[in-house]
């Protein structure tokens, strides 16, 4: 092949090949952030159930505070004492008909009026910001099903034809669906709970404004890029809440829907749009309604510099396809060209023509200094002829004859060079060509994920980040794979451990590189970190901004974390708490009560306990707290958790 041609062709080789990496390389960056993403969407979708999941646990615990209160056990007692006398059927029907006259009717206004309906009242209305506008109305029956104390007048006054009041007679609890109520003329979820003391005496409801769980939705969404949604599902594919358009209860695509109950997947791709899923949990208070989160993420928001690397890469191989191309047109005429007359004239000189002329000069000074050399080949030549004096034809043909013999020699070179990509990627290189595995190389982001540095584990067994967690079946798989030349690659996800103790999980991909015998001599590892805090990130989000004291304190009562709104409203700076007992925080008077309710705490854990106390701020303001405490033990670790809101207002 001719100089000129090849110096072309590998112009327009190296152009294909940087064509092909510029698509690799955008294919790799696709593909690892649509992965990413995918753990950290699906994190997110879990934890918005989760947290929903929470919150309703919270406020029954609240209503079930409500139900104890004294007045609404005596009111219930006398109200049934007076239904006990009479046809309470035929009172009820009565009453019925007298209460679709409207709020001015005497009945209505007399309810109204009594002193456990001024109390409802409050906590609909004043009692909103307490309850972040959790209730939207709330009444109690007795158990007969009349109305006995109301925040405002209800579609009926006789309720034991519903079927939550029903429902919470028999079970103690009811937990509807979403509704819409005509009264409240709000969306709602029903919640009921049976009223006892010796025997049932009526049920409390409350209707649970929707708005309590898609806040939310609404405020996890601000985290996320430019036009992503979350979606919130019933179990029949309705649409409870969006954060675009949508019509309430609007149904989703069907086979979206058939997919999701069939599979119950975590992740799809649909519409170009990245998909996660979360669901209610088993065992949790909104199993019943068997809700579902939809996280969806248009792909091209997944990697927002995918785009500025696309035209990169293409900027970039345009300048240097240019560069390449004046460089080969000028060693073409500055080297190529000149070398071919040399050429030419050595191909003379070896046919035995010794009247050629050599150029004296070229523009380089290697090609002078190889034409003068060829001249002075040439003049010993012709003084060696006539020395020898055999014609110089016979000795050309000769030499012919001799090269032909060693046209058919070649020399081969293999050279095997495989380097750690030192990237974002976590890369380890292991050296197996003695059967012992041996790190020879690592790179930075190794040692963030691990806590290990490259002199720590030159010359170590790559078993050294192993947790064990794995069966030994499972390495014995991993070990055939990367050992036949077949395969050579083996990818999975395994847990890890770090240079403290802790666990990592991350997704290992595997390559053997094999000599020319098909026996492995490296092995390059890839680890990708399954495990980006993502659920605890939009958790504490949620901690630092919703409404009430959170406190998390040791089992000695010494606060290792409170959130900010907390703080302020006692008049501290968040990190002033840290560190302090929290009974320092309670009114020297209640010290006593708030220690035992910690001791009750502590010895049974998981269980609620409700109380309220007087706490004091930095400034000495005594202030109303209805607290909620919880333990929490996990291993060796214990932990407190106290929720309180400010109920001076009440009181």
């Amino acid at each position: 092949m001719k100089l000129t041609t090849l110096l072309f062709a590998s112009i327009a080789i190296i152009a294909g090949l940087m064509a092909l990496n510029q698509y690799s390389t955008l294919q790799s960056a696709e593909s690892t952030a649509i992965e990413s993403s995918k753990e950290s969407t699906n994190a997110l979708a879990q934890t918005v159930v989760s947290i929903m999941e929470r919150r309703l646990t919270l406020r029954i615990e609240q209503f079930k505070l409500i139900s104890t209160d004294e007045g609404i056990s005596t009111l219930l007692e006398r109200s049934n004492k007076e239904f006990e006398q009479i046809d309470f059927a035929a009172l009820i029907d009565q009453r019925d008909s007298e209460w679709v006259l409207g709020k001015n009717n005497e009945l209505v206004q007399e309810l109204l009026q009594n002193p456990i309906s001024q109390k409802f009242y409050t906590l609909s209305t004043e009692g909103q910001k307490q309850y972040s506008r959790a209730i939207a109305e709330i009444f109690v029956t007795n158990k007969y099903g009349a109305v006995a104390a109301l925040s405002e007048k209800t579609t009926d006054y006789g309720q034991n034809d519903e079927i939550w009041w029903q429902e919470a007679m028999k079970n103690k609890i009811y937990i509807s669906d979403i509704t819409y109520d005509l009264s409240a003329q709000k969306h709602t979820t029903e919640i009921a709970i049976r009223i006892d003391s010796d025997e049932p005496l009526g049920v409390l409801k409350i209707l649970l404004d929707l708005k309590d769980f898609t806040d939310v939705i609404d405020t996890i969404i601000s985290y996320f890029p430019q036009g992503s949604v979350i979606t919130l599902i019933d179990k029949d594919g309705s649409i409870i809440h969006s954060t675009k358009p949508h019509s309430f209860m609007q149904k989703i695509p069907g086979t979206l829907f058939s997919d999701i109950k069939k599979t119950r997947p975590t992740n799809t791709i649909y519409e170009n749009s990245l998909m996660s899923f979360g669901y209610t949990r088993k065992g949790s208070t909104l199993e019943p309604a068997d809700w579902t989160v939809i996280v969806e993420r248009p792909l091209e928001t997944l990697s927002p510099d995918l785009i500025k690397l696309h035209t990169k890469l293409t900027l970039l191989t345009l300048l240097a396809l240019a560069i390449i191309t004046i460089a080969g047109i000028s060693i073409h005429y500055t080297i190529t060209k000149p070398l071919h007359t040399i050429s030419s004239n050595v191909d003379q000189i070896s046919k035995g023509n010794f009247k050629i002329a050599i150029p004296e000069k070229y523009s380089s000074t290697e090609l002078t200094e190889l034409a003068q050399s060829l001249r002075r080949i040439l003049i010993s030549l012709k003084i060696a002829v006539q020395r020898v004096g055999i014609p110089k034809e016979e000795i050309f043909v000769q030499m012919e004859k001799q090269q032909k013999m060693v046209t058919g020699m070649k020399e081969h070179i293999s050279i095997l060079e495989k380097c750690v990509d030192i990237s974002a990627r976590t890369m380890m290189l292991v050296d197996y060509k003695d059967q012992k595995p041996r790190i020879v190389k690592i790179n930075k982001t190794f040692t963030e994920i691990y806590g290990y540095t490259e002199k720590e584990v030159l010359g170590k067994n790559p078993n050294m980040i192993s947790s064990k967690k794995q069966s030994k079946q499972y390495y014995q798989k991993m070990w055939k794979t990367l050992l036949d030349p077949k395969k050579g690659t083996w990818e999975g996800a395994i847990v890890n451990k770090r240079k403290d103790g802790k666990l990592v999980s991350v997704m290992l991909i595997v390559n053997t590189i094999f000599d020319e015998q098909k026996k492995p001599v490296y092995f390059l590892g890839t680890h990708l970190d399954l495990s980006p805090a993502k659920e605890e990130y939009f958790t504490q989000k949620l901690f630092e901004q919703t409404p009430g004291m959170y406190f998390v304190f040791d089992e000695k009562g010494i606060v290792q974390q409170v959130n900010k709104h907390g703080a302020r409203h006692l008049g501290y700076d968040d990190q002033e708490l840290v560190g302090r007992n929290v009974l320092d925080l309670f009114h020297p008077e209640d010290r006593k009560a708030v220690r035992e309710t910690l001791k009750k705490a502590l010895r049974n854990p998981n269980k609620i306990y409700s109380a309220n106390f007087r706490k004091q701020t930095k400034q000495g303001k005594t202030i109303y707290v209805h607290e909620l405490l919880r333990t929490i033990k996990e291993k060796n670790k214990t932990q407190v958790l106290m929720f309180g809101e400010d109920v001076t207002k009440t009181v």
